[in-house]
């Protein structure tokens, strides 16, 4: 986030500031903030990890996969990749098991 306010040159970062191309969203999981092109949400979004304690976070919703779901999630890479997934908006868990977007 800091990277993207010193490149836009600005203190705060809003959906005025990304002229409405583009959307911020946080995890409320993770707490991760996602950047993704307005109209192509689950697509071309990417991760903005700001600290450690996000990392970990992540790291925990992946841990979380390779619990409820070690008949899909077979290594750490594959639950690492659903987290991601998930925090991106590509797949989500629900009561009973993971969906995909």
């Amino acid at each position: 986030m800091n990277t993207l306010k010193e490149f836009m040159n600005t203190d705060t970062i809003n959906t005025s500031s990304l002229s409405g191309n583009y959307i911020i969203r946080t995890d409320s999981t993770t707490g991760i903030d996602t950047l993704t092109v307005a109209g192509e949400e689950g697509f071309h979004s990417q991760m903005m990890i700001t600290d450690s304690e996000q990392l970990q976070k992540l790291q925990d919703l992946a841990d979380i996969y390779k619990q409820k779901y070690p008949n899909v999630v077979t290594s750490s890479e594959a639950a690492l990749n659903f987290a991601r997934g998930e925090v991106l908006g590509f797949n989500f868990q629900t009561p009973n098991g993971r969906t995909q977007r």
